[in-house]
């Protein structure tokens, strides 16, 4: 883990698996980036006249010849629920026998998923029983129709965004001069998590990706004072508790002793992106954020 601290109300995207404790002043919870709703029309809707040409807002997946990732879920239980349902704990070599035993079934799947022109891009076996494909979406129901298929889903993705995040937590009602008028200011907080990215501009940092890399370059050595410290504008001090090759789950000793080292740079993303909704400054066109915090704070610029 890492640690870091931040001070006084003047305030990236990397971070590593392993934990830190950073000490942030709660400046202000502003959003990174924000998407306006546009008012409802009251026009009515029109039918196209004949022969007028138009593009679907949405296309069903079985109409699109697109390449898409499917995840093609097959009969059995995985490892995992076979587990959770066996009288006993189940021993490695058994799991190791149900493992061997769903990948013969899937490998005959795998070669008509080829023959449909598709790509399989992992197998799974120990939580889920099946695969991950990219395929023509056009094919999705020849993919469902295979024997042993029981279902066949889209694979959505998912971003960083803290555009939810600052109104879900009640930011604009705090930062309210009527109800609240509340900033943070003089309040140091610590955060346990993969670190920070003191480079960002959400922190006072630059916001300039080659500072990061410069950062990331000499990480296990004492980070720059112009962003980290007492002196800093956000992030007021911290240490990283065990090292950027730490995993918790690694079967190595390499992966699994911690090796401290006194800079908490990120170099994972979920600690910068948490430290940000719980005291970022903001980041508007590109540059530090600098107020006001009030209630219309999110809504009224396009972070």
């Amino acid at each position: 883990m890492r640690s870091s601290r931040v001070g006084r109300p003047t305030g990236r995207r990397h971070a590593s698996r392993n934990g830190i404790w950073i000490a942030l002043s709660v400046a202000a919870f502003v959003a990174l980036s924000v998407v306006s709703a546009a008012g409802a029309s009251n026009k009515p809707i029109v039918a196209p006249n004949a022969g007028q040409r138009f593009t679907p807002v949405f296309t069903p997946i079985g109409l699109s010849n697109k390449p898409a990732t499917l995840v093609v879920q097959l009969s059995g239980d995985p490892i995992t629920v076979a587990d959770a349902n066996a009288a006993s704990p189940l021993s490695q070599g058994q799991k190791d026998s149900i493992r061997s035993q769903l990948r013969s079934q899937q490998a005959p799947l795998a070669q008509q998923i080829q023959a449909l022109g598709g790509h399989v891009l992992a197998s799974y076996q120990a939580a889920y029983n099946g695969f991950k494909v990219q395929i023509a979406a056009s094919q999705a129901a020849q993919l469902a129709a295979l024997p042993g298929v029981t279902g066949v889903y889209t694979l959505p993705t998912y971003k960083l965004d803290n555009i939810h995040g600052v109104p879900l937590v009640g930011g604009p009602q705090v930062w309210d001069p009527v109800n609240g008028n509340f900033h943070g200011e003089g309040i140091k907080i610590a955060d346990i998590d993969t670190g920070i990215d003191y480079t960002h501009a959400d922190f006072g940092g630059s916001g300039k990706p080659a500072d990061y890399l410069a950062a990331r370059a000499s990480d296990t050595q004492p980070a720059s004072p112009w962003w980290f410290g007492p002196g800093a504008p956000k992030v007021k001090g911290g240490t990283d508790l065990v090292g950027d090759a730490y995993d918790a789950s690694g079967t190595t000793l390499a992966q699994t002793t911690p090796v401290p080292d006194p800079n908490p740079l990120d170099c994972n993303s979920h600690g910068t992106h948490t430290a940000g909704t719980m005291a970022g400054f903001g980041v508007l066109n590109g540059h530090t954020y600098t107020g006001p915090y009030n209630a219309t704070t999110v809504s009224s610029n396009t972070w």
